[in-house]
């Protein structure tokens, strides 16, 4: 016998999944994420998830804005990165305000791409200021789109599985 993907499960069962799946998916960042030390690349892995599973039927939810507001987030974070520890040389412990302003920069980008691109999914301006903050960007950049993808992944096949059942609305 199929489940019914059409009716919602009732209201607490429904959260009870919903709160798993986003505490499974931030165990998962937690693993993938925790050995450089960045903690605010995986609070932005955090809010994604929650937004992804907590409000499935949500417009940023939707594999579009996942993966598009994460990838405006990498080019945002990886430029201003680039510009900062590279060609300028500045690091925290020496130019504190200029790391700052390289921070506010990131987000500008990212946000301006993700509004211009129509692509917007809020966590990843945290995602460009924490590329700018790591000391190695490449490094937290793939594997943050590694997570974002997995999670993405994560989010059809229980989209696939469930349908509208964890939509509050049934919709």
């Amino acid at each position: 016998m199929k489940p019914d993907k059409s009716r919602p499960l009732p209201g607490w069962a429904r959260v009870l999944v919903q709160s798993a799946l986003i505490a499974l998916f931030v165990l998962f960042a937690f693993w993938a994420v925790y050995r450089f030390q960045n903690k605010l690349a995986i609070t932005s892995l955090g809010a994604s998830a929650f937004i992804a599973f907590g409000f499935p039927a949500a417009e940023s939810s939707r594999v579009r804005y996942l993966l598009g507001g994460y990838l405006c987030g990498l080019a945002g974070g990886l430029l201003c990165s680039l510009l900062c520890h590279e060609a300028m040389g500045f690091h925290l412990e020496n130019a504190p305000m200029a790391l700052i302003g390289f921070c506010a920069l990131a987000v500008f980008i990212t946000a301006l791409l993700m509004l211009g691109l129509k692509l917007q999914h809020p966590p990843a301006a945290a995602l460009a200021i924490s590329i700018v903050l790591d000391p190695k960007p490449l490094v937290i950049s793939a594997v943050m789109l590694g997570c974002i993808l997995v999670l993405c992944a994560a989010r059809w096949a229980v989209m696939k599985l469930l349908g509208s059942r964890l939509d509050a609305d049934g919709a």
